[in-house]
């Protein structure tokens, strides 16, 4: 059965009657007409243009990631890493700062809009983590590293010559590789496998890897801790004295600075002191104090370390005390 409304100006409806028997009841009134509309959601789902893209960087690198996509807009995008969604990672772009091996994985990331959703397929991220010694005294060395997956490491070379190698590349060595004192090259070249992982412009296949070693010698030792040569600033000794008042007790006391390398990968820093330069001793923590941080030098390699010499309890005067910097190849 069809029943016939109609609304006068006061918005007010009314029941006439029923088209179906054509009898009419009057005296029938409704509050409120409510019309309810129903359709399809018009528009275009999304659609991944340009997935993001596999990578394998070493660690401390920083990585980003990118989305591209279609569909009526506005789009949103949730970025996810092995499936579980990021805290506030809702862009185009996904950056990881600094990248260790915990964020290796597989990145992901969901696109929707009022038509449906979409998800791109993942893109693995690998990081490799190569320790080489920054210097040496030998040519066995010890390399401590470990990949994450997709990375494999095809082969090491030192200065060109392969090394041999062991325990999953956990150790390598250099027996048969004439090294020169000074600078050589360690050279890791990597088989980026989540190159095959799919993109618009996938990565490198390979990708190689140098570190400098050091062979250090007991003539080059001390240029190479203190980074001297006629092509830097820093000066020719390494000690630069002065005397100052002691900010703790009466008297004078006694500040140096030295050059030390700022990464320090096999080599030991220490102070020594003599009362006659004919015995020499380290110095304690009671003798000795570094003031202040270090300060970076021009050269970018090496940083000022400022150290004052404290007085002894009890002692009096200005005491006679030499003050050297020991540099040790560990």
């Amino acid at each position: 059965m069809r029943f016939l409304y109609a609304v006068d100006d006061a918005g007010l409806g009314a029941l006439l009657g029923t088209a179906d028997t054509g009898s009419f009841i009057t005296g029938w009134f409704v509050d409120q007409i409510r019309v309810l509309a129903s359709g399809t959601v018009s528009g275009t789902a999304p659609a991944i243009t340009q997935p993001p893209q596999s990578q394998t960087v070493t660690a401390g690198t920083d990585v980003s990631f990118t989305i591209a996509a279609s569909g009526t807009g506005p789009l949103s995008y949730q970025w996810l890493k092995d499936g579980a969604p990021i805290a506030n990672a809702t862009g185009t772009t996904f950056s990881i700062s600094n990248a260790n091996t915990a964020a290796a994985g597989n990145y992901s990331v969901r696109v929707s809009n009022s038509a449906g959703s979409a998800t791109s397929t993942a893109a693995a991220l690998g990081i490799i983590t190569i320790t080489a010694p920054g210097v040496t005294s030998s040519p066995a060395f010890a390399l401590a590293g470990s990949t994450a997956n997709p990375a494999t490491i095809l082969g090491v070379t030192v200065n060109g010559q392969p090394v041999q190698t062991g325990d999953g590349f956990a150790h390598w060595s250099a027996p048969s590789v004439n090294l020169a004192p000074g600078q050589n090259t360690l050279t890791v070249v990597v088989n980026n496998n989540a190159s095959a992982g799919g993109g618009i412009s996938p990565a490198p296949a390979t990708q190689v890897y140098t570190w400098p070693v050091y062979l250090v010698t007991s003539s080059n030792l001390l240029d190479f801790a203190f980074n001297r040569s006629a092509g830097n600033s820093n000066p020719s000794t390494p000690l630069q004295p002065v005397l100052q008042n002691d900010p703790d007790a009466d008297g004078k006391y006694l500040t140096f600075t030295y050059h030390r390398r700022i990464v320090r990968d096999g080599l030991a820093y220490g102070i020594q002191l003599s009362e006659d330069t004919a015995a020499w001793r380290n110095a304690t923590a009671a003798e000795i104090k570094e003031v202040g941080a270090p300060v970076s030098n021009p050269d970018g390699v090496t940083e000022a370390v400022t150290v004052r010499l404290k007085s002894k309890a009890g002692e009096a005067g200005l005491p006679q005390r030499f003050v050297r910097v020991s540099v040790t190849a560990i």
